[in-house]
């Protein structure tokens, strides 16, 4: 039995549809469909059937489905054992957009560690990774809409909804906006690098002389933290940090925006079994890594 065959039947299974399962996965619908088509004709019987509301399981496809997930990831550790076996090895060179939070970028070090076995991470930080994208790093993570790099891969970690945030304490002082021109009379914290003036949801951006500018977006958080004014922040997800996470969204109504975090990889040499690593690690995260090609 083929394993991408077995794959492609927990994808559908997952999303209900070939149609939910290629966009999740980045597989056309074709292959999908052909994969499923032979991993009936090896097992002899169907495995599911494909009606109007999507994808059912026989009782075959249930019984592939209660035990593939273990056979999957006992496949993955057998193959990482493996590449360890070889020597994995060397050293990463990953640029960081500054701004992530430090907890956050430590648990992430932390969970990579076993898939990264004997590979050395060098981190740097900067505030526009885009003015670095020529030199060699093996990863670059950073905020855009867009990759940085102009070959090999790239895949969304997540993305965060930014709100108007301030402390309680603030707000108390200062008074709750009720409306985007409210803002005038408020201390606004600016992350450098961005335009003065805040998108709208509906009618022009606000925009504004800022009373603080920080290129970094973790410290603009505890700046609003400590009471010094309103910024724009993420209200959900993993960069949420207890600090920031105290705070409350004002203007939800008028003002959100979406950001995307992204890790740009280019594609490893055959002798580079460090960035090797990194690229399976990085797929182990989900079904999301693309060519930089086909991902805007």
């Amino acid at each position: 039995m083929d394993f991408d065959d077995l794959q492609a039947l927990l994808w559908a299974h997952e999303h209900g549809s070939l149609q939910s399962a290629s966009r999740a996965s980045g597989v056309s619908r074709a292959t999908l469909r052909r994969r499923l088509e032979r991993l009936d004709a090896t097992i002899g019987r169907p495995t599911h059937v494909t009606g109007p509301e999507g994808i059912t399981l026989t009782r075959a496809g249930h019984a592939l489905v209660t035990d593939g997930h273990q056979l999957l990831h006992a496949r993955q550790r057998l193959l990482d054992r493996v590449a360890r076996g070889h020597g994995t090895s060397g050293s990463l060179r990953v640029l960081v957009q500054v701004g992530l939070p430090p907890r956050a970028i430590a648990s992430v070090l932390a969970a990579g560690t076993q898939l990264l076995e004997g590979v050395a991470v060098h981190l740097e930080f900067d505030a526009d990774p885009a003015s670095r994208a020529g030199e060699a790093f093996d990863a670059i993570v950073h905020w855009g809409a867009a990759p940085v790099v102009r070959s090999g891969f790239t895949r969304t970690l997540l993305r965060a909804r930014f709100h108007v945030q301030g402390s309680a304490d603030y707000l108390a002082t200062h008074g709750l906006p009720q409306t985007p021109d409210d803002l005038a009379g408020h201390r606004i914290l600016h992350l450098a690098g961005t335009d003065p003036a805040w998108p709208c949801l509906s009618g022009p951006p606000v925009a504004f002389t800022p009373a603080h500018s920080c290129a970094d977006l973790y410290v603009l958080g505890m700046l609003a933290g400590q009471g010094l004014g309103l910024a724009l922040l993420p209200v959900d997800g993993p960069m949420l940090d207890p600090m920031i996470d105290a705070l409350v969204p004002v203007l939800g109504d008028h003002i959100c925006i979406e950001r995307t975090l992204r890790a740009d990889l280019p594609v490893p040499t055959e002798s580079d079994s460090a960035a090797a690593a990194l690229i399976r690690a990085v797929e182990r995260l989900g079904p999301t890594l693309r060519p930089v090609s086909s991902d805007g």
